[in-house]
């Protein structure tokens, strides 16, 4: 049978190097503050490798510092230089993420010849920390409304209010990681995989024609890594129609679609319908405006 399961593009149990304990217990001292991911020296040599690495990991609108650790030999550590800052504003500048690449290559090539390395480095460790985060969302979720209890069931609106799937803002940069070039074909491809093992549908928008109009974002949901918090990530697929941005929220391991929204941006007002439950709402960037339901009577 065939594994109907997403494996994780940047995973690190997938790597094909042993781990030290001087690694181990660098893990463990690693500042609260950084968070870091390590991969192989054949790993940078791939294509892309890096700077998809960066896409997955890195914020948009959000200020970074990098550094970047090498290990030799299974024990000996060196910083390969000084940190390195980034700025991501509303998209990935490959230019940039290509240019740290180029960096860190310069810069191993100069430990190797200053310390006379016995070759190029078993591991590679990016440490990275938002120096500047990207503005704190205001309204996360909606609270102490009165409804309309004849019309509204509890369970009609508790994920519209607490936004579980999706950001209460049309901001799509809250919306989680922006994939773009060959890393979104690859996410693209694997969830068709996996709704056709299935035994699923596979939607119009997903036709490799129209991926060129698609925004992919990959939202973490949980978990640590760990084998006792594993980790679980949602995709996120917007496409423009008309005047409106439908938004499709499916789980990354299964296909299965979550949630979908239309939205529709008129002047600072954002209108939301939750399409299975013809809910529509409209909010601000601060606050609640209204919300309605559209209903049908029979005579």
């Amino acid at each position: 049978m065939k594994n109907n399961r997403f494996t994780d593009h940047f995973s690190h149990n997938s790597r094909n190097f042993s781990v030290s304990n001087d690694l181990i217990k660098f893990k463990e001292r690693v500042n609260y503050n950084w968070e870091y991911f390590v991969f192989s020296y054949y790993d940078l040599l791939r294509v892309d490798y890096l700077t998809e690495l960066l896409m997955v990991k890195l914020k948009l609108n959000t200020t970074y510092s990098l550094l970047f650790k090498l290990c030799f030999g299974g024990s000996i550590f060196y910083m390969s230089g000084i940190q390195i800052g980034l700025i991501t504003k509303d998209y990935h500048n490959m230019y940039h993420y290509n240019n740290i690449k180029r960096i860190l290559e310069s810069r191993i090539e100069d430990i190797i010849s200053e310390y006379h390395t016995n070759g190029y480095p078993d591991v590679i460790i990016l440490m990275y920390k938002e120096v500047v985060p990207s503005p704190e969302l205001v309204l996360k979720k909606i609270t102490k409304v009165d409804i309309n209890k004849n019309i509204f069931k509890f369970w009609d609106v508790k994920d519209t209010f607490i936004s579980k799937y999706l950001p209460l803002t049309a901001n799509m940069s809250y919306f989680g990681n922006l994939l773009v070039g060959s890393l979104k074909d690859k996410y693209l491809n694997k969830l068709k995989r996996t709704i056709s093992y299935s035994g699923g549908k596979i939607p119009d928008y997903l036709k490799r024609g129209n991926y060129q109009h698609l925004k992919l974002f990959l939202k973490k949901i949980k978990g640590t890594g760990t084998k006792k918090t594993p980790l679980n990530f949602y995709l996120i697929i917007s496409r423009c129609v008309e005047d409106a941005y439908i938004h499709t929220v499916l789980d990354k391991n299964s296909g299965t679609v979550m949630y979908e929204v239309k939205d529709i941006k008129e002047d600072n007002y954002l209108f939301r319908y939750v399409n299975n439950k013809k809910i529509k709402i409209q909010i601000t960037e601060d606050k609640l405006i209204s919300i309605s339901k559209d209903m049908f009577l029979t005579h």
